[in-house]
């Protein structure tokens, strides 16, 4: 049986996670290659690979890529990656990725207009384990960033 896409996508993400970067990030670019006309996975190769890297401007730049292909997907389309994904649910985690970045990166500005699209579309979320876990990450980033809630 071939691989998923997601599962090919998950173990970039599994080398990331046991603290081999350059292995991911290698891994994670050549999926983005290779799946150049797959919208969906790019998007989420892009939220990913913007965790792979150290410096604060790639890491903005790939926050930033993952935010503009969600905002030409459908629900349906990342349905297709697996059942349980939908944009509701991701794009508080977006917006959020992207103002931490901006924040580490010295673009406060741009850190405060990320964190308060998060904390717009946190409202979004459900009252689950991952709705209660993004939305505390949206409220620390709106406390370092001197926003109300």
């Amino acid at each position: 049986m071939a691989e998923s896409t997601l599962e090919r996508i998950q173990v970039a993400v599994a080398a990331l996670h046991a603290g081999d970067r350059p292995a991911a990030r290698a891994h994670l670019l050549a999926l983005w290659h290779e799946l150049a006309d797959d919208a969906a996975a790019r998007c989420v190769l892009a939220h990913y690979l913007a965790d792979a890297h150290d410096d604060p401007r790639e890491v903005v730049r790939w926050d930033e890529r993952a935010l503009e292909a969600a905002d030409g997907l459908t629900d349906d389309d990342l349905r297709r990656l697996h059942p349980a994904l939908s944009l509701r649910e991701f794009y508080p985690s977006l917006h959020l990725n992207l103002g931490e970045a901006r924040r580490v990166a010295g673009d406060l500005a741009g850190a405060r207009a990320s964190a308060e699209q998060a904390l717009g579309a946190a409202r979004d979320l459900p009252e689950d384990g991952y709705g209660q876990f993004i939305r505390a990450g949206v409220r620390r980033l709106a406390s370092r960033l001197g926003l109300a809630e």
